[in-house]
């Protein structure tokens, strides 16, 4: 999760044609870097809690990959100019997804073209180790031996003294 923030800082701080050509997205780029941010410290401070793990390693991976989704399926039109729309979805999943540097004359990706398919593979691994995590902790502590609780109970020498002096 924090090489997920850092990614999404990097876009933030260094994607100059996000924030003059489409504010919203890079307002949410921002607001994506601080749910990146209290989800690695949910996951560090709190590996544990499974209601957290579920929360930053499950729950918010997915709703990343579906915000990229909608931005490639509205063609990166919403919040923005419809004049800055991208012509087709191919053309939005190739600039925002592959970062493909040549998909359109000028409008090509200016940063390093790893970023948004790191950010995708960092959110996957965390999702799977989440995964692994609840499953681990959902599981019933196994007890220690078998004989225990099969054996039968000895009355204690006390209880025993007792029962002899009620039954005189």
């Amino acid at each position: 999760m924090l090489g997920a923030f850092a990614l999404t800082v990097y876009i933030g701080l260094f994607d100059k044609s996000l924030s003059t050509y489409q504010p919203l997205h890079w307002d949410l780029n921002w607001l994506f870097a601080a749910a990146d941010l209290v989800a690695a410290i949910f996951l560090f401070g709190f590996p544990r809690k499974m209601s957290l793990v579920l929360l930053s390693g499950v729950i918010w991976p997915i709703l990343y990959v579906v915000s990229l989704a909608i931005d490639v399926y509205t063609r990166l039109c919403l919040g923005g100019n419809q004049t800055d729309c991208w012509p087709s979805r191919t053309a939005a999943f190739n600039y925002l997804v592959l970062n493909n540097p040549n998909v359109a004359n000028g409008y090509g990706w200016k940063l390093w073209q790893g970023s948004i398919p790191t950010t995708l593979g960092l959110l996957a691994g965390a999702f799977v180790l989440s995964a692994i995590s609840m499953y681990l902790l959902s599981r019933k502590p196994r007890k220690s031996s078998s004989s225990t609780r099969d054996a039968p109970t000895q009355p204690s020498p006390a209880s025993t003294q007792t029962e002899l002096k009620d039954s005189r």
